[in-house]
């Protein structure tokens, strides 16, 4: 049995209060064993409502409605637990009997009412709101994420959707693209549908594939999309925004004429597939200036290696010039050192003017502690010679420095 006094006086339906009226209205001329009257007039009593009101009841059409509507106003907490016992004490028990049903049923649904409206639902923000244009805009900002960008939006007639399908089936499943439908992704209830769909394709799709064919210029919306479409590119910088496909032989309007555009083979698909996938794909700007920076620093480092190279041979022709005469002396003296071995990416030939054979460079440290020949003698002015040679080296050694 359902709790009545969790229910108030307004819980009761129109047809719960009808009945009540209906058995309670009649004028009943046998009192209760308390003296109370039997009809509407005992429940005012015991709704203790005072005798002026009672008077302007009497000629009303309703008077049992017109009892419970003071008693739901003036008494707060009047529950239809109170109506049940105000009917007990006039001693009406068929009223209870034919109305104890509809009281549960009210009872259950207010209580219900009650239970649902605990859970607000949240407040709808329309700045975020106005965003979402797509379903995968309403998942992706539940997650707190900003709205979705798709790789293209694809254009075709409704007769074409076979061949549609088949594309986003290449694309999406094989390729791992991202394609915006507008049967499949438009979310329901946007306003100005068209206005929707433009700025999909202009603000949310790096490219437009079209599906041309004779069916494809029969939809006036086709035509105003592309227009729309090829009219913000002429006013942006230029890009491939459009990627025309001819699915079947059509006559194009003036404004496809001069478009690239790719032609569909049964016979031989695997090419229009090759090239619309290519088409498609978008190069990011960041990652050429990443590569352009790396490869300017690699022809200056390899600038930087040519120079040091060329002093170097410079370097080792005055030594020669400077050195005591002997065949041998010069070629057992020009031993490359290993530290220079490692930093040097390759051997750099000498001109044969220096030495008949290929000759290679020495180290800084080579350079700096030349041994003497042990058949020659120094005289003053070798001596002499030496000295400006290593004062010569230790400026070399500092110009090295700086690179």
């Amino acid at each position: 049995m359902e709790d009545l006094s969790g229910a108030p006086l307004s819980a009761l339906s129109c047809e719960t209060k009808e009945l009540i009226s209906t058995l309670l209205n009649p004028k009943r001329f046998i009192p209760t064993q308390n003296g109370l009257s039997r009809d509407w007039k005992g429940l005012a009593h015991v709704c203790k409502i005072d005798q002026e009101t009672m008077r302007n009841i009497y000629h009303d059409a309703d008077p049992t409605g017109r009892v419970l509507s003071i008693s739901q106003n003036k008494l707060k907490d009047f529950n239809l637990q109170h109506l049940k016992e105000a009917l007990e004490k006039i001693e009406r028990w068929d009223v209870i009997d034919d109305t104890k049903e509809l009281m549960e049923k009210d009872a259950k649904s207010y209580l219900e009412r009650l239970q649902k409206s605990q859970n607000t639902a949240e407040l709808n923000d329309k700045d975020v709101d106005s965003k979402i244009l797509t379903i995968d805009d309403l998942i992706l900002m539940e997650q707190g994420q900003d709205t979705q960008h798709y790789d293209a939006f694809v254009l075709y007639a409704q007769e074409d959707t076979e061949f549609a399908n088949e594309v986003v089936q290449n694309l999406e499943n094989e390729n791992n693209m991202k394609l915006c439908l507008k049967e499949r992704d438009l979310i329901a209830g946007v306003s100005f549908e068209y206005e929707a769909i433009l700025r999909l394709i202009l603000e949310r799709c790096n490219r437009l594939i079209l599906i041309l064919s004779p069916d494809f210029f029969k939809s006036p919306a086709n035509e105003f999309f592309l227009n729309c479409a090829q009219a913000a590119g002429i006013n942006k910088k230029p890009e491939r925004k459009i990627i025309p496909c001819i699915y079947k032989t059509c006559e194009l309007p003036p404004q496809l004429q001069y478009f690239s555009k790719i032609y569909y083979n049964k016979l031989s698909p695997h090419l229009f597939w090759e090239r619309l996938l290519h088409s498609i794909k978008v190069v990011n700007g960041t990652t050429m200036k990443v590569k352009q920076n790396n490869r300017t620093e690699s022809k200056l480092s390899e600038t930087k290696r040519q120079g040091l190279n060329t002093f170097f041979k410079k370097s080792v022709e005055k030594q020669l010039k400077d050195m005591p005469k002997g065949s041998d002396s010069k070629k057992s003296h020009l031993e490359i050192s290993p530290a220079y071995k490692e930093a040097e990416p390759q051997k750099t030939p000498v001109k044969e003017s220096v030495s008949e054979s290929t000759l290679e460079l020495p180290s800084l440290d080579g350079l700096s502690t030349l041994p003497s020949h042990s058949s020659v003698e120094y005289k003053q002015k070798d001596r002499k010679k030496d000295k400006i040679g290593k004062s010569y080296i230790k400026k070399f050694q500092t110009l090295i420095e700086k690179f």
